[in-house]
């Protein structure tokens, strides 16, 4: 830890002493290393908490007043010393830290938890190390995320052990997004979704790939790209080595995008407006209010949850546990006449297959957009 740090987790003990009431020279010695020693940090002598409590009273610490000027700060913090007493001053501001109350002390446990899972990725391991110390969080209380357990499904590779090689993919999605930022065109090798049985000779190369987005869909991460003049999703797991190249040309100059025409051109936020997830429908894709009655155990699990930012419940039954839930979204040009909804749409079929037969399509409505 640098001197600035410790002499503030230094300075936001004294502060607890005096918020206590105070005492003596010798109680606030006492007070401070025993916080210091409950912080993993060595104790002080009386020399240096002297030194420590004229910092103070100069605002010469970390806290959320310190932009102000030299002269302003020392005129916030006040120490009253009387009867051999060190307590505040009655006119005296109190420093602020960034301190967490106790109701919001365990929401960093918490959110430990859940950030464990994405560990692999850089930011979010500093965050995760930086925590304890940035909000003055003990290793007790930090070790409680061992108790918060976040399942499902993970990404993995019979290659490696799945921690890390979805640690790769997410790297991969973070190099991706260096080149979406410079508006750099990409060039991979791709294996199709249909063809990973044989991927060494299916392998395909892309190139001339315009990088638009990152999505994360079912647990797995997707480039949105402009490519061949057309809206493209590629899964990231399934470029070929997990390696992406900037295109270039013969004397090694980047090929480069607008970024905002391809966006206006493509109106890639609205395309994907009516899908349930990453699915690409054809532009003149018919988009459909598609009313679904769920029951029982699934009108339960539903009830709760939202899958798309347009869905809609309605006529819940209590009584014979039914509910409707209705998605506007896209569906394909029907192929027979009669065909059924779900085989219009690969991501509603999907969605809709884990309810089994707690759940039956009621209508599909075409909208006027």
């Amino acid at each position: 830890m640098d001197q600035d740090k410790l002499d503030t987790l230094r300075i936001k003990f004294l502060c607890k002493f005096m918020d206590r009431g105070g005492g003596t020279l010798q109680e606030l010695h006492a007070y401070v290393n025993r916080q210091l020693e409950e912080a993993d940090s060595r104790p002080v002598g009386l020399r240096t908490l002297q030194a420590l409590l004229e910092k103070l009273r100069k605002g010469q610490f970390n806290h959320s007043l310190q932009g102000y000027s030299r002269n302003h700060r020392q005129g916030i913090f006040k120490i009253s010393y009387r009867n051999r007493i060190y307590s505040w001053a009655e006119d005296s501001s109190k420093p602020e830290f960034g301190d967490l109350d106790e109701s919001e002390r365990y929401t960093l446990p918490f959110l430990r938890g859940i950030l464990k899972k994405y560990e692999s990725i850089p930011a979010v391991s500093k965050i995760l190390d930086s925590m304890p110390e940035l909000f003055g969080i003990t290793e007790s209380e930090m070790d409680s995320a061992s108790v918060v357990y976040h399942g499902g499904t993970e990404l993995c590779n019979d290659a490696f052990h799945t921690g890390e090689y979805a640690g790769k993919v997410i790297g991969l999605a973070i190099k991706i997004l260096g080149h979406i930022n410079k508006c750099e065109m990409i060039e991979f090798l791709y294996v199709p979704v249909t063809l990973q049985d044989d991927q060494l000779s299916k392998t395909s190369y892309h190139g001339f790939v315009s990088p638009m987005q990152i999505r994360f869909y079912n647990e797995y991460y997707y480039l949105t790209a402009i490519a061949k003049d057309r809206i493209v999703n590629y899964r990231i797991d399934l470029i070929s080595g997990l390696k992406v190249d900037v295109q270039t040309d013969e004397e090694g100059n980047s090929f480069y995008f607008d970024a905002k025409e391809l966006e206006k051109k493509f109106r890639i936020n609205e395309h994907f407006k009516y899908v349930l997830g990453i699915w690409n429908h054809e532009t003149d894709a018919q988009v459909y209010t598609i009313n679904i009655r769920f029951k029982g155990w699934a009108a339960s699990y539903i009830k709760k949850l939202k899958f798309h930012s347009t869905q809609k419940i309605s006529d819940v039954d209590l009584v014979n546990a039914t509910l409707t839930l209705s998605f506007q979204l896209k569906l394909g040009k029907e192929q027979y006449n009669g065909q059924p909804i779900e085989e219009r749409s690969p991501e509603l079929d999907f969605f809709l297959g884990r309810f089994g037969d707690s759940v039956e399509i009621i209508s599909a409505v075409p909208q006027l957009m």
